[in-house]
């Protein structure tokens, strides 16, 4: 998906665009962790576990279902995403695919001598 958003980027616009998706990427996960460890470490500290253990078992809870959610995603991707020689694209096709940077009234410059 990062590559088909891509392609449609002036060569100016594509490093701001992968930083953009990095820093959600990243930020995604930290918060998803994030939010799962505080609701487990609230629920043990509600039972009267210490600290220190309600925060233990708040991660370890959190990394199990972060775990679980990447075995689901790889389940699914495995069995819903299969891949064909007739959906990628040859070498031709994605040398002709226009580009948002390049005008086809251009002619090619030509090798210096």
């Amino acid at each position: 998906m990062t590559w088909t958003r891509a392609q449609f980027l002036t060569s100016q616009e594509s490093g701001l665009a992968s930083g953009v998706v990095n820093t959600a990427f990243m930020m995604g996960g930290a918060l998803g962790l994030a939010s799962l460890a505080v609701s487990r470490t609230d629920t043990l500290l509600g039972s009267g576990d210490g600290p220190l253990a309600a925060l233990n078992g708040g991660y370890h809870a959190a990394f199990l279902v972060g775990a679980l959610f990447a075995v689901a995603a790889a389940v699914l991707g495995s069995v819903f995403l299969r891949a064909s020689a007739t959906t990628a694209p040859t070498d031709a096709e994605f040398a002709a695919a226009p580009r948002a940077d390049h005008d086809p009234k251009e002619t090619p410059m030509q090798a210096p001598d």
